[in-house]
């Protein structure tokens, strides 16, 4: 007579133990990927909704404005951590270019106009025509549109973006700042250059993730022995938040 089969079970992966396949940043950053792309669809009906809001009850106007924000806010945070992987793993090189600064604002502007104002919110940029500066466009532009983002939540209603030239130690570069007349940035994130961005408490602040990311793309900017960085105070608007971004 035969004995029946024994069936051996499978031994439980050992907590701590090490899962066989694909690094899991590499997994997530993929994820990431196809979660920005959905939310990018998101984004487009959205705005095709919006243009036919003239038939809205003034309630639903205000609350198609808002799932837009928190949409390219959901949208702006996943683009920061697929350019933090992507900076980290040394998977992207700075496209370096001369370009206008005064475009960069004004750009900017017009593009958060509406948004802004929908929040009785006045947004304008203050900077020479002439300026130009040596930097990476889109990320630089990543840069300025996460800190006006956070100023949506902020500012009570006014926000301004400006720049000017600087001198460092081995020559010129472009300073930009974001200032809004919103309460200020809480104390665990005033910071300069003289500070690691890495040391912030993240769960004290309310913009830890965007700081990191605002650090990284500065530090790529670089002239020789000067590196790019960035910087937050207390002195914008009646006491609001101040954004610096230093460029060399």
């Amino acid at each position: 007579m035969h004995k029946p089969a024994q069936v051996h079970a499978a031994h439980p992966q050992r907590p701590g133990s090490e899962l066989p396949g694909l690094d899991f940043a590499t997994v997530l950053a993929s994820t990431i990927h196809d979660m920005k792309n959905s939310l990018g669809l998101l984004l487009q009906t959205i705005e095709v909704l919006e243009k036919q809001r003239g038939n809205m009850a003034p309630k639903s106007a205000v609350q198609f404005r808002e799932l837009r924000y928190e949409s390219q806010r959901l949208n702006s945070q996943l683009m920061q951590l697929l350019a933090i992987y992507k900076l980290q793993k040394q998977l992207y090189s700075p496209n370096i270019e001369e370009w206008s600064v005064a475009e960069i604002l004004e750009e900017c502007v017009l593009e958060h106009t509406a948004q802004l104002e929908g929040r009785d919110i006045h947004i304008q940029w203050q900077c020479a025509e002439e300026l130009s500066g040596f930097f990476d466009r889109e990320l630089i532009n990543g840069v300025i549109n996460n800190i006006v983002n956070n100023a949506y939540r902020y500012a009570r209603n006014q926000v301004l973006l400006t720049a000017q030239a600087y001198t460092h130690p081995v020559g010129s570069g472009i300073e930009i700042c974001v200032i809004d007349d919103g309460p200020g940035y809480p104390e665990a994130l005033l910071f300069d250059h003289n500070r690691d961005i890495t040391t912030l408490d993240f769960h004290a602040g309310r913009t830890g993730l965007g700081l990191y990311f605002c650090s990284l793309v500065a530090d790529l900017h670089r002239n020789k022995t000067v590196r790019g960085h960035v910087a937050c105070d207390n002195t914008g608007i009646e006491g609001g938040g101040c954004f610096r971004l230093y460029l060399p």
